[in-house]
């Protein structure tokens, strides 16, 4: 009996591990001294496993601090963190601050290990619009490195992040979570949070019901909390089962950007396994359908959706498969996969759907 319950306490232990948490104080629940107010410069915000990469001020709330960084009041709004008592919160657009044009603030974390080349790993964090914000922006993003950065200045990062969060400015207000699966290219060893494009880019919105509010600040400002990046086990061949003749979205990470037709590397796993099953399987044809979200003309939408399907089929030729095996067909914003229509569920009707047709 005794080796019974020890057998189960580790196949316990095993199973957390798979799924624990390899980002250092994620949740920002550990800090060595408590802070009493904003950071005034970047060095001040310093709590374990976190620095800003940039001369940018990023700060840190904490349920048990007092003065202006308290939860769930502070000078930035009144908020409760998503978890427990503490959160980070960064800068994400300028509004009509003065000076530089691209100040941006930026929160930068330590893996407890570097990421393992070809592994699969669940990203996300949490993010919420603060309730002082006079503006609102639409983008927010997540970006791995194998090493740290050590900028100086405090203007805005242009690296393609790894994850990018595009979405309406208005439905911003609550907690919103930004996740994806990402399939390492080996080494990863830090995370950076905050918004990759300038101002050029970044669609910022003029909240005018906060207008007159003695407490309104004139920027966007996001409260970051749990941070995570998990590993995950994947099963090639339960994908593979998936590319049975009728069946149609059978894989979940063939999306888009908004009014892109790029593909994004999320999704170069579920395409080579679609590659690997035709090549096992000759006879197999495939029909692409592309679909985009409700945003823009019936005729612009079936070019976009078309252009999507034509990216999966050009992909798929790149990989040994014959063209006239391949039919692509854009169905613009038919058959929307995601209800209620928020930027959210939008970004999910931006895809393509794969189905075998004989």
């Amino acid at each position: 009996m005794r080796l019974t319950v020890l057998s189960m306490l580790l196949i316990l232990c095993i199973c957390k591990a798979k799924t624990q948490n390899i980002v250092q104080n994620g949740d920002f629940e550990e800090f060595k001294i408590l802070p009493q107010n904003f950071s005034a410069k970047s060095e001040d915000f310093s709590i374990p496993g976190w620095r800003s990469p940039t001369k940018g001020t990023p700060d840190y709330f904490n349920a048990l601090s007092f003065g202006s960084v308290g939860i769930p009041r502070n000078w930035a709004g009144i908020t409760y963190a998503h978890s427990g008592k503490g959160c980070a919160g960064i800068i994400a657009s300028n509004g009509n601050r003065k000076g530089s044009v691209n100040y941006r603030e930026y929160i930068q974390g330590r893996l407890k290990v570097a990421l393992e080349k070809d592994k699969v790993y669940e990203i996300g964090f949490y993010f919420k619009l603060s309730s002082n914000s006079l503006y609102s922006s639409d983008r927010i993003g997540l970006l791995l490195l194998d090493s740290a950065l050590r900028l100086k200045d405090d203007n805005c990062i242009q690296q393609r992040p790894t994850m990018s969060v595009i979405r309406h400015p208005l439905s911003a207000g609550n907690w919103e979570l930004a996740k994806m699966k990402y399939t390492a290219r080996g080494g990863e060893s830090f995370v950076i949070i905050g918004n990759f494009w300038g101002e050029e880019e970044t669609e910022s919105l003029r909240l005018g019901f906060r207008e007159g509010r003695i407490d309104a600040i004139g920027f966007t400002y996001y409260y970051v909390d749990d941070v995570k990046i998990n590993p995950l086990e994947t099963d090639e061949d339960d994908s593979a089962r998936n590319l049975k003749k009728g069946n149609k979205n059978s894989f979940k990470n063939i999306l888009f950007d908004f009014d892109s037709y790029n593909l994004k590397e999320i999704a170069f796993a579920e395409l080579d396994t679609i590659a690997k099953t035709m090549i096992g399987n000759n006879r197999i044809r495939v029909e692409i359908n592309g679909y985009a979200d409700d945003l823009g003309s019936t005729d612009y939408n079936i070019i976009l959706s078309l252009k999507r399907a034509e990216a999966v089929k050009k992909y798929l030729i790149n990989h040994s498969i014959d063209e006239s095996r391949l039919i692509v067909i854009g169905k613009g914003k038919d058959n929307p996969t995601q209800f209620p229509i928020t930027e959210i569920y939008r970004s999910k009707n931006r895809r393509v759907e794969v189905k075998m047709i004989d």
